[in-house]
């Protein structure tokens, strides 16, 4: 009988970036930059709060950059920082779980879809997103 030797991995093999992957999503995003503040656990456990901007957004998700790594099975609240100036008193937010993540040249880029009905983009204009011919599919 021969013997299993373990694979090996030869090091001029390149590995492949980690891509997400495609969700079932119904609804397209739009490349929409909104300034949020993101409030979670990080992967040791301890309390973040970091302020950054969204790459895209559609209703019911959104994808940001975070410099730290989120605790994968936490969820997120997210608030849309004020344009006209510092934060005063509490920020309204809404709770999102991560669909996807993956590691950046710096930090993380991650994919997050709300906990309800009402997104970051409600929160910040006051009215749902509205479908238009526009809208691109970002992933």
């Amino acid at each position: 009988m021969p013997r299993q030797v373990p694979a090996r991995r030869s090091k001029h093999l390149q590995q492949v970036p980690t891509v997400p992957k495609r969700s079932e999503r119904r609804e397209r995003r739009l490349a929409f930059p909104i300034p949020i503040l993101v409030l979670g656990f990080n992967a040791g456990g301890r309390i973040f709060q970091e302020m950054t901007m969204t790459s895209n957004v559609s209703q019911h998700g959104c994808c940001f950059h975070l410099d730290q790594m989120p605790d994968r099975d936490s969820s997120l609240a997210v608030g849309v920082l004020p344009r006209e100036g510092p934060v005063k008193g509490n920020l309204p937010h809404v709770a999102y779980e991560i669909a996807w993540m993956r590691e950046a040249v710096s930090g993380w880029e991650l994919g997050a879809k709300v906990v309800g009905d009402v997104g970051i983009w409600e929160l910040a204009f006051l009215s749902p997103l509205r479908p238009q011919a526009d809208v691109i599919d970002c992933t």
